[in-house]
């Protein structure tokens, strides 16, 4: 279990760490679509590096996902869940200390939210239908490629899912589908992102939770 825990935290670390930081440092010069890549490949080589040891959740919402599946007990999704969050939480204090120095640092940290704090004005309605959504597809792509591929195919398409989720929702709410990248930014910028990332706890678990009934529905014989 240490093992396992060790690779949740230091993948869920490397992918935060990639995409919200190059958010931060490049996001003026790449856009949307080149912030989207950074989360999508950072996720396909943390996955392939941690998938045969853990699973490769990195995702709160995927191991909630594998709860409901009873493919994980309670403790072990708890542990789970603390590991994803406190390699976030530490990735957001890599990109602080990397950026400080810098006179035009925002600290905005990439974070997500909705209303005033979402970056096309978004509703929380709509953000929200947004985030169920794509977390559905991202989960439901999770639990089925794993499960009948289990190899580096798999990683690739988990990476490319989470590209074009994120390509879809960074005008809704700057892309979450996943509790820890939402929560380890937002400790950090603490403010109106750490009021609203609760959002992005609720909306990725209900999006797990239908990913889950859809993959038992399509897989039913």
């Amino acid at each position: 279990m240490l093992h396992k825990l060790t690779a949740e935290f230091l993948g869920t670390l490397f992918v935060v760490l990639i995409g919200c930081g190059t958010a931060v440092v490049a996001g003026s010069s790449i856009g949307t679509l080149g912030i989207a890549f950074a989360f999508g490949l950072a996720l396909a080589a943390a996955h392939s590096i941690t998938g045969s040891i853990s699973g490769g959740h990195l995702n709160p919402a995927v191991s909630f996902a594998f709860w409901l599946q009873k493919k994980l007990d309670a403790k072990d999704f708890l542990f789970y869940v603390l590991s994803q969050l406190t390699g976030a939480i530490l990735a957001g204090i890599v990109i602080y200390t990397l950026m400080m120095d810098k006179a035009d640092f925002n600290q905005t940290f990439y974070t997500n939210g909705f209303g005033i704090h979402s970056p096309g004005g978004f509703t929380l309605l709509a953000g929200g239908v947004a985030e169920v959504l794509m977390t559905t597809f991202f989960v439901l792509t999770f639990l089925t490629v794993t499960r009948s591929k289990g190899d580096a195919s798999s990683s690739i398409l988990i990476g490319a899912t989470t590209l074009v989720s994120y390509l879809f929702l960074t005008p809704f709410t700057n892309g979450s589908i996943n509790p820890a990248r939402s929560f380890g930014v937002a400790l950090l910028e603490g403010g109106e992102a750490l009021n609203q990332v609760w959002f992005f706890f609720l909306a990725p678990f209900l999006g797990a939770a239908l990913a889950v009934f859809l993959e038992r529905l399509l897989t039913k014989k």
